[in-house]
């Protein structure tokens, strides 16, 4: 197969444009006038620049991208200086030049939230500003988190068939599986492990360990912990490949569950659980189904981290909703993570970074507002009130409202004329 001409590679882009309404680009990473730089790709960026005389970064943001897409051999999704979503996935052609297709920018929150909540606040635009840079945002595209991950499954199968040297891709890859091996045996070394002991046990700490690098999005620490469990796994099943195919899909299984702990939607999840559980079926050796495992395990590290860098607003905003309209009632921070569609573990953590302060302190905050409109408004009881408020139990009301107000329920009221 011939080279494709730079010319043709933006039709394809332009194609991909027009069939997902994101904008995508070809670009060379290299001297080319075919080069055009990353920051001029969209409006907002270029406005807000402007605004705050900033020196562009969005050159090197796209180098370290397309080197760590070229590393894993996959499309690799990144946030630029501003907080936007952008996907870069490598064409690989004989000459070696660095080349690549570019999607973005991409808005995975509310425009409105992103602009007030972030931009506005972040780097204190002033309320024209604002104006000007809510025009320029017309020119993104807003979209959930998880088709993002569907765009750059799609940016991967056009760069793919546009590129001509398959074989030193196919090389590549062989080199990253070899290298998982090595790094599999190393482990095996270092533990002593002969691959004729029957002895050996399966750890469920090291899984453990694995749930939480996932959704850490530790993907160094997450890797280790694979490797160190196929490793195991090897030793146990004996090599036998259809035993080692059945654990793998209970592992693909366990990965899911760190990138839903992690705050991934389980319909996010779902989908893409059928569409690797699929690939692990169809490899037909050890070594491959490992490396396939590998990859998929980056797959949902990066699925946490679209999801982490959406900066969690809706989520919490609609927990702070939900607690305001339930606060009289017995409700739980479990309840609450249901509520919102996250882990309790990963709602608790976001809950405290986005507010300042946790859970079953903001509950008690919300249920005080409540108590002191009941006691400054109505003819009500302090034991009505407490229960009124949400709190079971009256002597714990009082403590809790004295911590808040610096005042007993009962002095409250007497200043507020109710009693």
């Amino acid at each position: 197969m011939h080279n494709m001409s730079p010319e043709d590679m933006i039709g394809m882009a332009r194609t991909f444009e027009i069939c997902t309404n994101i904008k995508c680009k070809y670009i060379e990473l290299e001297d080319s006038s075919v080069y055009q730089p990353v920051q001029c790709s969209n409006q907002l960026c270029c406005t807000l620049h402007k605004l705050l005389k900033q020196e562009y970064t969005c050159k090197e943001l796209t180098m370290h991208a397309y080197l760590q897409a070229e590393r894993f051999g996959l499309a690799y999704i990144y946030y630029c200086d501003i907080g936007l979503v952008h996907i870069i996935m490598p064409i690989h052609q004989e000459e070696g030049k660095k080349r690549a297709f570019f999607c973005g920018p991409i808005l995975i929150s509310d425009k409105y939230e992103y602009l007030f909540e972030e931009i506005a606040i972040k780097y204190k635009i002033s309320t024209n500003e604002i104006q000007t840079l809510l025009k320029a945002l017309e020119d993104v595209e807003a979209i959930e988190p998880y088709k993002v991950t569907a765009l750059s499954n799609m940016i991967e199968l056009v760069a793919n068939n546009a590129s001509t040297d398959i074989g030193k891709l196919s090389t590549k890859i062989r080199s990253d599986v070899q290298k998982q091996q090595v790094k599999i045996h190393e482990y095996l070394l270092s533990e002593n492990v002969s691959t004729s002991d029957m002895t050996r046990t399966y750890s469920i700490e090291k899984e453990k360990l694995l749930i939480t690098a996932i959704r850490d999005c530790d993907i160094e620490k997450a890797r280790e912990l694979l490797n160190s469990i196929l490793g195991d796994l090897f030793v146990i099943a004996a090599a036998d490949l259809d035993t080692i195919r059945t654990r793998l899909v209970e592992l693909i299984v366990l990965l899911s569950r760190g990138a839903v702990e992690g705050g991934v939607s389980t319909k996010e999840i779902f989908g893409l659980n059928g569409q690797y559980i699929k690939q692990v079926l169809e490899v037909d050796t050890i070594d491959d189904l490992y490396f396939c495992v590998n990859q998929i395990l980056i797959r949902f590290v990066d699925a946490v981290f679209i999801y982490r860098n959406s900066k969690h607003g809706d989520s919490i905003k609609r927990s702070i909703q939900y607690i305001k309209q339930n606060y009289m009632n017995k409700i739980t921070l479990e309840e609450v993570a249901s509520a919102v569609h996250v882990s309790p573990n990963y709602f608790s953590k976001i809950f405290k970074e986005e507010t300042g302060i946790n859970f079953a302190t903001y509950l008690n905050q919300v249920r005080v507002e409540g108590a002191k409109k009941l006691l400054a408004a109505h003819e009500t009881s302090l034991v009505d009130v407490a229960y009124l408020a949400g709190f079971e139990d009256q002597s714990y009301f009082s403590r809790v409202f004295k911590k808040y107000t610096g005042l007993s329920p009962r002095r409250y009221k007497e200043l507020k004329g109710t009693i």
